[in-house]
């Protein structure tokens, strides 16, 4: 038997993924890719411990018994018969409003307006293990599923996705990992894999299965409107019952039901962000550039670690977003920009990390003081603060300023024989600055500058 091209095994799995939406118990079964040189025979000693496997299997697949089967085949085998478990889905980061329901919802179905009055609907934590036929509801809230192989998935808020089929068997290299898009919008990103690992999601509209790559898919309640796949990284194949496309990265497509797909578009390239300073104060502003096809944006902000879990989302209409409320630390921010058709762009990606506030010092004019000659300023230590920089000017409104200083103690000598006024800002330990204070007028009497003048004659005959 000669080996099937890629085309073509990859329009068999749309029309073997298709087919399976009309069977029932989808998720009880794990859904097995056949291989070249498989049979049933094989399958059934490899990996279940049903007596009779061999004969049952066939009937309950809907085909003939036959030595070898066609690779690319997809093979139901009841989760039940198997002689290990599939690996658990792992809710591995999850924030806001998250449920699951045990069986999942079959296909068609009226959307979903509250998962809090689904039956059986319970909410979900992090750490949580997920089964096959499991169904994971955000509402304002979003989840991201980690797969045995480390394959994620980020459901994102008010959408609903049905996990079919995932396992890890034996230790090896097979890896199946389907589900269906209920509603909403999950972005994946899939390790990069052997030839006979699968990972695939299923709309009503089509199909898109990859293997290695991060790509998004977007499905609306609404049955007139399109099925959208943008591809950030990879190749996905994506396909129904009329046409399949291979989709690279930098591009997008839509499918709607009983019509041939569209030909792919070229997404928004990434816009430039204006980098930040090494540590911010929120509430902080963060700006782009504009994008001239760009209808809006998407902001996604993640954690800088290896979960890159997403802490905060938003879809802004300016070029511009005030960020607040994050935890002191380190995050990853993507901007991404949205055209007419609601494809998502590619994203840019800026390295923004949170310091404490530190609080801003008061001067007064108690603080002036006399000591050896001089006139000095002492001001209350602030919390967190590491330096403090001090600015002299010949006006109130710092309009003109004539001198600037830092110093590790909150005091500073005043040399100055004219009227200035003087203002300080606490610097931390990360850079992060603190307002500056109140503007202190100072005029230093004839006397004081007259020992000023002294100190500095005495010290320069000195030399």
């Amino acid at each position: 038997m000669t080996k099937p091209s890629k085309i073509h095994s990859l329009a068999m799995v749309f029309c073997l993924t298709i087919a399976a939406w009309g069977q029932t118990a989808l998720s009880a079964d794990w859904l097995y890719t056949v291989r070249p040189g498989d049979t049933f025979w094989d399958l059934c000693l490899k990996y279940t411990n049903k007596s009779n496997c061999w004969q049952e299997l066939p009937d309950l697949n809907q085909v003939k018994r036959t030595r070898e089967l066609p690779p690319g085949y997809v093979i139901r085998i009841p989760v039940s018969w198997l002689k290990k478990a599939p690996a658990p889905v792992t809710i591995e980061h999850l924030s806001g409003d998250v449920f699951l329901t045990a069986q999942a919802t079959a296909p068609h179905t009226p959307a979903i307006n509250s998962a809090a009055n689904t039956p059986k609907a319970k909410p979900l934590s992090s750490g949580e293990k997920l089964s096959i036929g499991s169904t994971v509801y955000t509402e304002n809230g979003y989840a991201s599923l980690r797969f045995a192989d480390g394959s994620t998935l980020m459901v994102m808020p008010y959408s609903s996705v049905a996990l079919d089929a995932f396992t890890t068997h034996d230790g090896e290299a097979i890896v199946d990992s389907r589900m269906r898009l209920l509603k909403g919008t999950v972005k994946a990103k899939v390790k990069k894999r052997q030839p006979q690992t699968r990972f695939s999601i299923t709309t009503p509209d089509a199909v898109a299965a990859v293997r290695g790559t991060e790509f998004q898919v977007s499905s609306s309640d609404d049955q007139a409107a399109p099925t959208r796949i943008e591809v950030f990284e990879g190749l996905v194949g994506v396909g129904n019952d009329k046409s399949q496309q291979e989709v690279p990265a930098g591009f997008g497509i839509s499918a709607s039901k009983d019509k041939a797909l569209a030909a792919p578009k070229a997404l928004l390239t990434a816009p430039v962000i204006t980098p930040p300073p090494a540590a911010v104060i929120q509430p902080y502003t963060l700006e782009w550039q504009a994008l001239e096809q760009a209808s809006n944006y998407e902001v996604h902000i993640n954690s800088d670690d290896e979960t890159n879990a997403l802490q905060q989302h938003a879809t802004v209409a300016t070029t511009a977003i005030e960020i607040n409320n994050l935890a002191i630390g380190c995050y990853t921010v993507n901007v991404s920009g949205v055209d007419a058709e609601q494809f998502q762009g590619l994203a840019a990606q800026q390295k923004l990390c949170t310091a404490p506030n530190v609080g801003t010092p008061v001067l007064d004019k108690s603080g002036l003081q006399k000591a050896k000659g001089n006139n000095n300023l002492t001001w209350a230590a602030t919390e967190g603060a590491q330096s403090y920089e001090v600015q002299f000017a010949s006006d109130a409104e710092f309009s003109q300023i004539t001198n600037e200083t830092t110093t590790n103690a909150p005091t500073i000598a005043l040399t100055t024989n004219k009227k200035v006024f003087i203002r300080v800002r606490a610097i931390g330990e990360a850079g992060q600055a603190s307002s500056y204070s109140n503007a202190l007028p100072y005029q230093p009497k004839n006397k004081d500058w007259q020992a000023i003048l002294f100190i500095g004659i005495a010290f320069i005959a000195g030399l």
